[in-house]
């Protein structure tokens, strides 16, 4: 990348990230406290912590710190830490309708649990102070979740386009990179920096991703930690950080847990990415000659198998015995997780210790079934989780009171997946209904460009699927949703799969878009 380049580069970067912080302050300031879902769990969990100095350490004490406070801390820990100072004895104060009778002449619950006065107008004290810190602290996680995917997104696009240009070392002489299958299918990208910076725009100026990063909630800190963790993936499978970099890996993975459940199939990333690297480490010479049997003939035949023979008189006229190769691959991809489960372990161990010491159940269940109760039921407000812990049981714990299973059309269960994605749908009808239909039909013409360069682009296969396991990590826990909570919107939410995989996503969408339209 020239230097004229780069400043050019950066510069639209920096006006992204300088109109996206406009807007999501301005955000913060005008959204009434309190709108975000769940923001009143996470500010009692927060507020507990900033309290006590401690987390809660009984079920009386959860029930003080809200229904969120049997969910990992590290956010609340951050916001306690940036909010532990401030004053909160006397007013001005939250007004919850609940304490005062003549509050509840005008019903209203959820977000409205509490009249909004003049209190909550800058300069802002107390309670109001504190929401607005956390909300602070939220925005910027977010901001360094567009420059991680910046980074992120240009080491995936060098990646493609470095292994684009690749030509075989025995056709010296060909000048252009052509799959005889698709000849007016060019095999390169051109300026991936700038795709690198409408993947952050895409990401930055979508209406959820500005709503809800927002928020005093863990979501901004969990896509934090999940961009760095995909940028550590990408950097690693292009072959960097051979000697550290599963160790990282395994510690992002771990916080990413001790922040939200959802980051709990990151392991698996780590399993490809390590494949992925023995594959190239060990395997790199017979790829090359692999590649160069494709694009060449039979002589790459010919010289992967000269090679191939050197390799072998060499190793016999020395006298060595050769270590098998799959012996070979097993160890190196056995030490690479081992680094990396290691490091996870490290990381959670305190988490999962603290809730089997204070929250164990193994006086009601028994040892194994008591010390799993803390850690897959919590505090019993999740339906779903309350099920499958009354399932694990064989009956032994109660099932959940049963509740109707809500009623939906069909049209509205297919919507509401890309009106939460694209969308923050808190007024009927939604005003910017027309901007999530283009953004939903780009997505298909999107994915359609994925598959056509998925088929076209051998060599890119690997940087691909990387993505595409990323973004199929919030499938399971969907389905769990949607067979055990017996509600179907609260299932297909959309945010949830932004606030894991929303860089990966952003960056296929920007590929497939390219790839459709270079066709």
């Amino acid at each position: 990348m020239s230097r004229n380049t780069r400043v050019s580069t950066y510069g639209k970067l920096g006006l992204i990230l300088l109109i996206y912080l406009i807007l999501a302050i301005a955000y913060s300031i005008v959204t009434p406290i309190g709108r975000g879902a769940d923001e009143w769990a996470h500010y009692w969990y927060a507020q507990f912590i900033a309290d006590n100095g401690r987390l809660p350490t009984s079920p009386a004490e959860r029930e003080i710190a809200g229904y969120k406070s049997d969910w990992p801390p590290l956010y609340h820990l951050a916001a306690a830490g940036l909010t532990f100072w401030i004053e909160t004895e006397g007013p001005p104060t939250f007004k919850y309708r609940a304490d005062n009778v003549r509050r509840q002449l005008v019903p209203a619950q959820g977000p409205e649990a509490i009249l909004h006065t003049e209190d909550e107008r800058f300069p802002w004290q107390q309670e109001i102070l504190i929401w607005h810190l956390g909300r602070f602290l939220s925005i910027t996680f977010s901001l360094g979740t567009l420059v991680v995917t910046y980074f992120a997104a240009l080491e995936w696009f060098e990646g493609i386009e470095a292994k684009s240009r690749r030509l075989p070392t025995d056709t010296p002489n060909k000048v252009t990179n052509i799959d005889p299958q698709f000849p007016n299918y060019q095999l390169s990208i051109i300026n991936y920096q700038l795709f690198a910076v409408l993947t952050v725009a895409l990401l930055a100026f979508n209406p959820r991703f500005l709503f809800t990063g927002m928020l005093f909630n863990y979501d901004s800190l969990t896509l934090l930690l999940s961009s760095l963790f995909l940028w550590l993936c990408i950097r690693i499978v292009k072959g960097y950080h051979s000697t550290w970099g599963f160790w990282g890996l395994g510690a992002l993975a771990g916080l990413a847990l001790v922040t939200k459940y959802l980051t709990l199939l990151l392991p698996l990333v780590i399993v490809y990415v390590a494949w992925v690297k023995v594959a190239g480490s060990q395997g790199g010479k017979g790829a090359e000659s692999q590649g160069g049997r494709v694009a060449g003939g039979q002589g790459g035949k010919v010289l992967g198998s000269q090679v191939a023979g050197s390799q072998e008189v060499g190793d016999r006229s020395a006298g060595i015995r050769t270590t098998p190769y799959a012996l070979r691959i097993r160890r190196l991809f056995t030490r690479y997780l081992a680094q990396a489960l290691i490091a996870y372990l490290l990381v959670i161990t305190p988490w999962f210790a603290y809730l089997v010491i204070n929250f164990n159940e193994i006086d009601t269940y028994g040892p194994v079934l008591g010390t799993l109760a803390p850690l897959i039921r919590g505090d019993g407000s999740d339906r779903t989780v309350e099920g499958i812990f009354a399932w694990m049981s064989g009956g032994q714990a109660p099932a959940p009171d049963h509740i109707d299973r809500q009623s939906y059309t069909a049209w509205q269960i297919i919507t509401e997946l890309p009106l939460t994605f694209w969308g923050n749908p808190i007024v009927e009808p939604y005003p910017l209904n027309g901007f999530v239909i283009i953004m939903t039909l780009l997505t298909v013409a999107a994915a359609v460009g994925v598959i056509i360069a998925w088929r076209k682009l051998p060599q890119n296969r690997r940087l691909m699927n990387l993505l595409l396991l990323f973004c199929a990590l919030p499938l399971p826990f969907m389905l769990v949703r949607l067979f055990g909570a017996r509600d179907a919107l609260e299932a297909m939410q959309g945010r949830h799969i932004l606030f894991l995989v929303g860089p990966a996503f952003a960056i296929l969408f920007i590929y497939g878009l390219e790839a459709l339209i270079r066709r």
